[in-house]
């Protein structure tokens, strides 16, 4: 048998046409949840996200929905000054390259280590420089093993950036003076010595250095 003429289809003449009517139809349409290409498209037009990180972070109800949730709070957490389309990519980048990996689906459940206030509220710590990227990823580990919210793990374990420019200043000068040949090189063209400078002091404070302002006080020092 090949067409459908094959199977000797007929009326059931016990069984009326169902006829539907388009107020009925249009109903439950209307009653529906917004669908994933919907989502997709509203998320290029809102947030600008790509179409590739809109399309994996629509591949599973629970994770659309952390997403957003988590997207929205982060721009809460820092008082508005991220924007929706700013803290749009910036959480779906981290939830693509860190969180992920350790989300485990069933069918329509998900089962998600992290709730979407605490990730927002660790992106946050790194928007208001209380922590570098490099340090949150390490956070997010702590998270996962812990349970313990972001803010929580930073405090307890002295993970906070240093931010105290006289603090910095005295670091940058023990680090000047401990390597001359390298100033000299700086200072007769040779820039990319910055970095040697940059990754010697970040080694002096154990990675808690606000890397943006070393490079400010480097610089500011080394064209004296």
């Amino acid at each position: 048998k090949e067409e459908a003429m094959d199977y000797r289809y007929f009326p059931d003449p016990d069984l009326p046409p169902l006829v539907v009517p388009e107020q009925m139809i249009e109903q439950e349409r209307s009653g529906l949840p917004e669908l994933p290409a919907e989502k997709r498209r509203r998320w290029q037009l809102e947030l600008s996200l790509t179409e590739y990180d809109a399309s994996v972070l629509t591949q599973h109800p629970s994770v659309a929905e952390l997403f957003e949730r988590s997207a929205r709070e982060l721009g809460r957490a820092t008082s508005g000054r991220l924007q929706p389309a700013a803290a749009g990519k910036k959480m779906a980048n981290f939830i693509q390259s860190e969180l992920l990996r350790h989300v485990e689906t069933d069918g329509l459940r998900a089962k998600i280590p992290v709730s979407a206030e605490h990730l927002a509220e660790l992106l946050a710590l790194v928007e208001q420089g209380t922590i570098s990227g490099k340090m949150a990823k390490e956070v997010f580990n702590q998270m996962l093993s812990t349970s313990s919210d972001a803010k929580t793990i930073v405090e307890k374990r002295g993970l906070a950036q240093v931010t105290d420019s006289a603090a910095l200043e005295a670091e940058v000068a023990k680090v000047l003076g401990a390597n001359p040949k390298q100033v000299e090189q700086y200072r007769s063209g040779n820039k990319k010595v910055l970095g040697f400078f940059v990754g010697q002091i970040m080694k002096a404070t154990k990675g808690a250095a606000n890397p943006q302002l070393v490079n400010e006080i480097l610089r500011k020092e080394l064209q004296k």
